[in-house]
């Protein structure tokens, strides 16, 4: 097989996985890779796909964070590690929550990053617990702990759940 029909292969392949839903770079290396696409191919689809736009790090990362904000309702602890599974550099996580906290209006729905994170906090606690006595030592426990499986940090479960109280 030639190198040039190889690579249009590796594009349709690449174009057809972003096409479904944005991805990270290294989820389509990934799935490249799983198809037996050469090393140089790969990047080669890769370098293609960032210079028209097709694959854009930190606009990738902007999005998972607003979703999984509005969505799912995880903390930023649980969002990061996402991030991190689908092979995202960390400096990209940390530049995205910085234009994040600069322009929260602009990413999420709520004007700061805390009170977002707060908000969904809370309304999960009501949500899960809403026919319990948080007042007792078990339920606060479960409540705590269900929330920090989520993500939240100790600061915003403290926060919340003073405010449920």
């Amino acid at each position: 097989m030639n190198d040039s029909n190889d690579l249009d292969k590796a594009v349709a392949t690449a174009a057809r996985f972003i096409g479904y839903q944005p991805r990270s770079a290294a989820e389509v290396r990934k799935r490249l890779e799983r198809d037996r696409f050469n090393t140089e191919t790969i990047t080669a689809v890769l370098e293609l796909f960032t210079q028209h736009g097709h694959i854009n790090e930190l606009d990738y990362t902007l999005m998972f964070i607003a979703d999984k904000m509005r969505v799912s309702k995880y903390g930023k602890a649980r969002i990061i590690h996402g991030l991190r599974q689908k092979g995202v550099p960390p400096s990209v996580i940390d530049e995205a929550y910085i234009a994040i906290h600069n322009a929260p209006q602009k990413h999420i729905e709520a004007d700061s990053l805390e009170d977002a994170e707060l908000e969904n906090a809370s309304q999960l606690l009501a949500q899960k617990y809403r026919n319990e006595n948080l007042a007792e030592p078990v339920t606060l426990k479960k409540a705590a702990d269900f929330l920090a499986r989520r993500g939240y940090s100790r600061d915003v479960i403290s926060r919340c759940i003073k405010n449920s109280l």
